[in-house]
């Protein structure tokens, strides 16, 4: 990603609940950015407007990223549950341009990348629920797109190992040179990944 998303005077609403009105904001290229806020903010909203799954109700959104150019992790993750952990990155990289054993390659590196050496082929509920997020986090990763749309991708994992796996996250995007989105409402923590915050 090379240019800057940016939404000028954006208004979003649900029937006659407000989300959020004139919202201006900038995600530069090649950074990590965090939309911080409490439940209900509009976080997630404002993510999905990002990634085209929602439009705004009015205002205008530029450089918006086009369907196959952006990878998306969630809090639950969401694993194909009869799919090993390498199985399900192989399955999302199963439509490039690139063989099977690129495919395999490429799974093992994340996963492996991400600590999960020795896990490569256990199925999701044979995981903890850290581990899946891992899985999760690799597989997004593993999606060969300039530009990563977090859910509270870490929010359910201990202080500890959210750190830990933030910092090993942090080391793939930016040796990558990739964009990052990583909605949150933790502060602290926000303030520890991200190079500029948007606050809702």
């Amino acid at each position: 990603m090379e240019r800057p998303i940016t939404i000028h005077d954006g208004t979003f609403y649900y029937s006659k609940h407000k989300v959020f009105q004139n919202l201006n904001i900038e995600i530069p290229p090649q950074k990590v950015t965090c939309i911080l806020g409490e439940s209900g903010a509009g976080k997630t909203t404002l993510l999905k407007i990002i990634s085209g799954s929602l439009e705004l109700k009015s205002g205008i959104i530029e450089n918006r990223p086009v369907r196959g150019s952006y990878a998306m992790a969630y809090q639950d993750m969401r694993l194909i549950p009869h799919l090993t952990a390498v199985e399900n990155i192989e399955y999302v990289l199963d439509s490039k341009k690139s063989s099977k054993i690129e495919n395999k390659e490429k799974a093992l590196f994340y996963l492996r990348a991400l600590g999960l050496s020795g896990f490569e082929n256990f199925l999701p509920a044979e995981l903890s629920g850290g581990m899946q997020r891992r899985a999760g986090l690799a597989r997004a990763l593993s999606y060969p797109a300039p530009l990563l749309l977090l859910d509270e991708a870490f929010d359910s994992l201990d202080e500890k190992n959210k750190y830990r796996v933030a910092d090993l996250f942090l080391s793939i995007v930016k040796k990558e040179k990739r964009t990052a989105v990583c909605v949150t409402h933790d502060a602290p923590f926000a303030k520890k990944i991200a190079d500029k915050i948007v606050e809702l």
